[in-house]
This record gives structure tokens, sequence and C-alpha cells, in this order.
């Protein structure tokens, strides 16, 4: 086996790995409801992924799956056992299950911004082993934080709520957002370019919005890419760089060899950097500049 099977068997094996943090989670409210012990239910959960793990990334390897075309039936499996090793009515297991997925499709869509940060020329198909290993540790780092809670006032609402509808209930609250997470995925980390012109739209009044995308091929060597983007031209310098205008900001502006990058909430700061490196990855360059009202970027990759 190759370097680079090994390290695509490694990568699929954390992925799937993640669904372990996940599990013992749904188990922290029922802690008071398990058909076995906590020893003997922990064992079971174990065994399972001792099993499961190794079919999913063999066929994962051997029959080019995708990671989302197994998931769903893995995740059928899981619930099968997790349902079969609990004293309660179905209801409460499928709200529980569905609360965990919920929450844990945020923390793959926080690891896919990690990946497009570490590798921003790459995609969600390609997720690195580094992003991995992080995001396997947030997942962890998730089920710990929830430990308390769930096991002190999940259990409460388990042991003492017996309302059939009242559980049911809450399923499309958690499959919703469960579907915005796996919609918010970008099929390529590039897509950035254009979310950051739309997002900075949106802070104009509606007349006033405005994107302008044109793209040129120069003697067949060079491709230029301009984009030019009405924005609230609320931008701030300190010592040659660039500050927040909102408290909120999550990543903060700067300059750097004549790269202007203006503050925006969250995923706009990583877009551009994500802009610059991948331009600069295959030999070309990214700038951005702006007026009053108008943020303009500009592109050029050589073409090979």
């Amino acid at each position: 086996m190759t370097n680079l099977s090994l390290r695509e068997c490694l990568i699929d094996f954390i992925a799937y790995l993640e669904f372990l943090p996940a599990a013992l989670l749904c188990l922290f409210p029922m802690k008071n409801q398990l058909r076995f012990s906590a020893g003997r239910t922990v064992l079971h959960v174990l065994l399972l992924f001792l099993v499961v793990l190794p079919v999913g990334v063999y066929l994962d390897i051997r029959y080019a799956l995708s990671y989302n075309a197994l998931t769903l039936p893995m995740l059928l499996i899981m619930f099968i056992c997790y349902h079969w090793s609990l004293r309660v009515h179905i209801s409460k297991s499928l709200a529980i299950f569905f609360f965990a997925i919920a929450i844990y499709s945020f923390v793959s869509n926080v690891g896919t911004g990690i990946d497009a940060i570490l590798n921003p020329t790459s995609t969600p198909k390609n997720f690195s082993l580094e992003a991995s290993l992080i995001k396997l540790g947030i997942s962890f780092l998730v089920m710990l934080l929830f430990y308390y809670p769930l096991t002190r006032f999940g259990s409460l609402l388990i042991d003492q709520y017996h309302s059939v509808r009242i559980w049911f209930i809450t399923l499309p609250v958690t499959f919703s957002f469960t579907l915005i997470n796996l919609f918010f995925v970008p099929e390529y980390y590039e897509t950035y370019y254009v979310h950051n012109a739309v997002t900075a739209c949106a802070s104009v009044p509606r007349e006033k919005r405005r994107i302008s995308l044109s793209i040129a091929c120069l003697f067949e060597k060079e491709l230029y890419i301009a984009a030019t983007n009405s924005f609230d031209g609320k931008v701030s310098m300190k010592d040659g760089t660039y500050l927040s205008t909102k408290q909120d900001e999550t990543y903060p502006s700067t300059k750097s060899d004549g790269v202007y990058l203006p503050a925006k909430k969250g995923v706009h700061g990583i877009g551009l950097r994500s802009i610059q490196t991948t331009a600069e990855h295959y030999g070309g360059r990214a700038t951005f500049h702006h007026d009053v009202e108008n943020f303009y970027s500009d592109i050029m990759l050589p073409l090979k």
C-alpha cells in the first residue's frame, strides 16, 4: 500500500471516528434509561465502531464511495443499535439522536472552515489530514462540554417528560439545522470570491447594490479576473493596517504587499486570504483595493 493510500485510509478512519463522540453524547441524557450498565453500554459502542469503521474505510477506498454515500446507512445502523440499548419510547431516542447530528453537523462545518484556511486551493472532498485531526479534537471537546448539562438537565427531561408529541416536535428543528449546515458547505473553497461580494453588497441599500465580474485571457498566457462590488465604505486604518469597524468581527483586516483586506465578519477574511494564497500557489497574484463606494478585486493566473 502506497503512502498516499495509507494517508487516505487514515483520513477516512478519522472522518468516521468522529461519529464516536457523537454516539457517546447521545448516551449522556439517557444515563437512567440504559438497558444495560453504563460500562457495558460503552463497551457495546466501542465494539460497534470496531466493526463499522474498518468496513466504512474499506468500502470508501475500494469502491471510491463518497463519505456522504456511506454516512446515511451508518447512521441508520447506529440508531437501531442506540434505540435497542435504551428503555424509552422511540420519540425520545430520535430526538436525542437528531440533536447530536445537528450539533456535529455544525462541528463538521467548523472543520471545513479550518481546512479552507490550511488548504485554500483544495476542496471539501479532499480534506486534509491536519484539518481532520483538528476536527476530531473539536468533536471530543464538544462532547466534554455537553457532558454536564446533558447528564444533569437532559436526563431530567428524559425521565420526567413523556409526551410523545413534544419529543416528535423537536425533530423538524434539529433536522432543519442539520440541512442548513450540510448545504452551507461549498463545493470549492474558492467560491468565497463570489460570497464576499454578495455579503458586502448586503450592507448597502438595495438600489445601490451592484456586482460586476469580468474575465479575460491575454495572449493565451494569462487569465485575468476582475470584480467590483458596492459596499458601505466603512473602513478604518491604523499604522498601515485596516481595522474592523464592527465589534463582532472575527477576522481583522490587514494590508500586506499592497493587498488590501477590509474588515468583514467571519468568512470574508478567510475568503480574501484564500483567494490570495490560491493565486500565489499557481504563480499568479491577487490584489484588492477600495474607494468610497466600491471594493475592487483583481486576480491574474498564468495559463500553463
